[in-house]
């Protein structure tokens, strides 16, 4: 396994220093701040005008919501999630749904999660971004492409897109969503993602480095070795068919933000070897990990990020507590 830098979720008093994943991460306190924007840190190392800065965007990136109405837990966190997003001020200029956002793949659980979106202001057509996930293809057995082609429809129509790729510029920050597109030969849990839509990547990725500005880049599962989940003999370790050739486009760019959910592991984030791109984990909405390395999957996570000229803040948000999670805000600075 690669040699990784743990950039952060632990809490530092506890003394915990983790070269990778570590069981030793103890469970986070939750702060008590009000719903808005929580406050900067000087001691993250930020520029000195730091304070002086407006942000280019600020999204919240949450996963895994497997929404359906008649499912109790899935249907409450949804609802708590988005509730809690609609109460924050300043109010975030998107919502990223990193995949899964159904139970199983059914119309009126697509429509019932943009509906109630929607009543908070996020919507397909403006700033609510959808990415496919496993969940949302999980009602077919085949292993044959051609049957997995109906939920990529029902995909991209919800999602208002013409595809299940596809990227988007919300208040002046790119985001790219990948999505499963070439599934001969794999069932519903694992992802592919074909040559041509590799090659449309490695456009956009450099047509963002010639521009210098970062891309935040969304595909439900993540890469292996990259975040908590992903390890050897975890639940999400080699889940992409063609990791390898995902990740060699992605090392080339170093200011890309890959973000990913699936595991529904405690929500971290890394940068592999202390340079090169982060890879952000966010948890789960519907069934979120709320005790690190645990079973405990009773919590509603999702990361702020706030994107800068100069520099990226994250903080995570505990939707169910309504609460910004103590020793969670970190500040990348882009290179």
């Amino acid at each position: 396994m690669e040699r990784r830098s743990f950039i952060k979720l632990s809490v530092l008093s506890a003394g915990c220093i983790a070269a990778g994943l570590g069981s030793c991460a103890p469970a986070p306190t939750m702060s008590t701040s009000p719903v808005e924007a929580p406050p900067r840190s000087a001691s993250q190392g930020a520029p000195g005008d730091a304070e002086s800065q407006d942000p280019i965007a600020r999204i919240i990136v949450m996963s895994d919501t497997h929404f359906d109405p008649e499912v109790e837990q899935n249907n409450a966190h949804y609802r708590a999630a988005f509730a809690d997003i609609g109460a924050m001020d300043p109010k975030p200029d998107a919502v990223v749904i990193a995949g899964d956002i159904t139970y199983t793949s059914e119309e009126r659980q697509y429509q019932g999660a943009v509906d109630i979106a929607a009543s908070y202001g996020f919507t397909p057509e403006d700033n609510l971004v959808l990415v496919m996930g496993n969940h949302d293809q999980d009602n077919t057995e085949s292993t044959s492409d051609a049957d997995f082609e109906p939920y990529r429809r029902l995909f991209a129509r919800f999602a208002t897109e013409q595809n299940v790729y596809y990227d988007r510029t919300v208040s002046g920050q790119h985001i790219v969503v990948l999505g499963p597109d070439d599934q001969e030969g794999l069932g519903w849990i694992s992802f592919k993602i074909s040559q041509t839509q590799l090659d449309w990547l490695e456009s956009k990725l450099a047509e963002d480095a010639q521009r210098n500005v970062p891309t935040l880049v969304v595909m439900h599962e993540p890469l292996s070795n990259t975040v908590r989940g992903s390890l050897e003999g975890q639940f999400a370790h080699g889940i992409v068919a063609n990791d390898a050739e995902l990740r060699a486009v992605i090392d080339r760019y170093p200011r890309t933000v890959y973000v990913s959910g699936h595991s529904h592991a405690y929500p971290d984030i890394q940068q592999i070897d202390g340079t090169g791109p982060l890879f952000v984990n966010d948890g789960a909405v519907a069934t979120g990990q709320r005790v690190p390395d645990t079973r405990s999957y009773n919590g509603a996570f999702g990361w702020l990020i706030t994107v800068y000229s100069d520099r990226i803040d994250f903080a995570l948000r505990d939707f169910l507590e309504r609460t910004w999670v103590d020793g969670s805000l970190y500040t990348h600075t882009l290179p």
